[in-house]
């Protein structure tokens, strides 16, 4: 079904900024009918990093708050690592599962790119 090129696009759509980009490269010299899988797995990467970036700049914020900036933080970071991990093991697996996060909007908001 997926070979292991298509399984190393989607796990390198996983990895924030140059490994996304590395991807997405690696995916555009395919026919359109072999990105689409490609193609999925991008959109939920990027989408996974723009809501990590977005929340970066909160937690510039929230870190002024002497305990509750500390807990939050590393809790995120577990939360957004835990999301990464079960992104790649979908795509090693082959499935196409939309975070719960953000299932509507990386759809409509990253087909642009791809």
């Amino acid at each position: 079904m997926f070979d292991n090129y298509d399984k190393t696009i989607s796990i390198l759509s996983y990895i924030p900024i140059l490994g996304w980009i590395i991807a997405l490269i690696m995916n555009s010299d395919k026919s359109a009918g072999e990105k689409s899988y490609n193609a999925f797995q991008l959109q939920q990467g990027l989408g996974l990093s723009i809501i990590s970036f977005i929340y970066s700049i909160v937690n510039g914020i929230l870190i002024n708050i002497p305990w509750l900036g500390k807990f939050t933080n590393g809790v995120i970071i577990l939360i957004f690592f835990g999301i990464a991990i079960k992104g790649i093991l979908n795509a090693l697996g082959g499935e196409r599962k939309y975070f719960t996060l953000f299932r509507k909007t990386s759809r409509q908001n990253v087909e642009w790119c791809l």
